[in-house]
């Protein structure tokens, strides 16, 4: 592992990907153009206030080292090694105290993103995560004003990246809110797919599940719930073809999953790690679900702490979804709450299947998936569309 070898690696792989795409040139120069792409006057107040939140969040990642525990014990400290002994495989794995922690054997995606940053010559690696936060921002910031009043985007942008919790881990490395970005680009796009039945939108969908799968394992079991959701919609279509359908969309997740954990984790990694070992020995002790369940809802949803944890964006979720079901009656993009229901039961299982899953750290964190995806959802609720639609009958009176 060395700088010199990345940058041929680089190198060949963008050559590979652009040899017969020369006309992509002319597409980003069109791009940066920006004849399609105007920004009203009263927008400039949202925009330079996201600006804010992002540059900041931009400089605490630049100029403060990693903090969470979970990421020093493990990417931070392989990253430091591999860069200083120029291989994963180091002394790391030779020190009791260190090879002792479960943390090294995470998936790879921030230890990688760290080792390449950091011989790059950033002290701290971590800007990598400035720009997934950064393009994803961009990214929904588009989806919503498809549909919605700019104002409306702002103001829901703004509360977005302000949740307190997600924010302050725009800055401080950890798997979550990598994992939340990719997982809520798969369910846009399943969406997308659901909306227009294109096989090569289900298949990108199915690669950003994969890429959620290999920042976070546990992803691979949410993606199973969501082949049920799939299989289900297309089954009124051809059956076969559904059962293809979910086939791809399992099967991606899945070899992201096998490459890290059945292949350099049982072939590669000098230290054995027993995935098995984690699981509950008794499953169907059913009080344990309803209490960590009850716990579940009190710690995160509906306890004191909520705000402190994730502001006042979930309530307002739950009051204008229901305005949009019982007011307007409108079940446009269901399958978004589909995945909203997936997310939000299959974790209250899982904390009962892997008591290592905390509540108050892992699920805490593992909500963030939650967000993007009620945000998007935002630009489906008839409520929202119709204020929208007000807005722009005062606008243009």
């Amino acid at each position: 592992i060395k700088l010199s070898n990345f940058y041929i690696f680089f190198a060949c792989i963008t050559i590979a990907l652009n040899i017969r795409n020369r006309g992509n040139l002319a597409e980003i120069k069109q791009l940066f153009q920006f004849k399609d792409y105007f920004i009203q006057f009263y927008e400039w107040v949202f925009v330079l206030s996201i600006l804010f939140l992002l540059a900041v969040s931009a400089w605490r990642c630049f100029y403060t080292p990693p903090t969470p525990r979970d990421i020093i014990v493990g990417a931070e400290l392989l990253a430091k090694y591999a860069v200083k002994e120029g291989t994963i495989i180091s002394s790391v794995f030779t020190n009791t105290m260190h090879a002792s922690d479960n943390n090294i054997f995470k998936p790879p995606y921030p230890l990688c993103l760290q080792i390449v940053y950091k011989l790059a010559g950033f002290e701290f690696g971590k800007l990598w995560l400035t720009k997934n936060v950064v393009f994803f921002v961009i990214l929904l910031y588009h989806i919503l004003k498809e549909k919605l009043h700019p104002v409306l985007v702002g103001i829901f942008m703004i509360l977005f990246i302000a949740i307190p919790e997600m924010y302050a881990y725009t800055f401080m490395i950890l798997y979550d809110y990598s994992n939340a970005i990719f997982f809520a680009i798969g369910v846009y796009f399943t969406q997308k797919y659901f909306e227009k039945r294109e096989l090569n939108v289900l298949i990108f969908s199915a690669l950003m599940m994969g890429i959620a799968t290999y920042i976070r394992s546990e992803t691979l079991y949410f993606v199973a719930f969501g082949a049920v959701l799939l299989f289900l919609h297309e089954v009124k279509y051809n059956r076969i073809q559904a059962i293809i359908n979910c086939f791809y969309f399992l099967f991606i997740p899945s070899l992201f999953y096998a490459i890290w954990f059945f292949v350099f984790m049982k072939f590669y990694m000098p230290v054995s790690y027993d995935v098995a070992g984690q699981i509950n020995s008794n499953i169907f002790d059913w009080n344990n679900f309803y209490e960590l369940f009850k716990e579940l809802n009190k710690t995160l949803i509906f306890g004191k702490n909520t705000l402190n944890y994730y502001s006042h964006f979930i309530g307002i979720f739950l009051i204008s979804t229901i305005a949009n079901f019982t007011i307007f009656r409108n079940t446009s993009g269901w399958q978004l709450l589909a995945w909203v229901l997936i997310l939000y039961l299959g974790y209250a299982i899982l904390i009962h299947l892997l008591p290592s899953v905390v509540i108050e750290m892992s699920v805490k964190r593992g909500f963030f998936k939650l967000f993007p995806i009620m945000l998007i959802y935002f630009s489906y609720n008839r409520f929202f569309l119709w204020i929208s639609e007000k807005i722009y009958e005062w606008e243009y009176r």
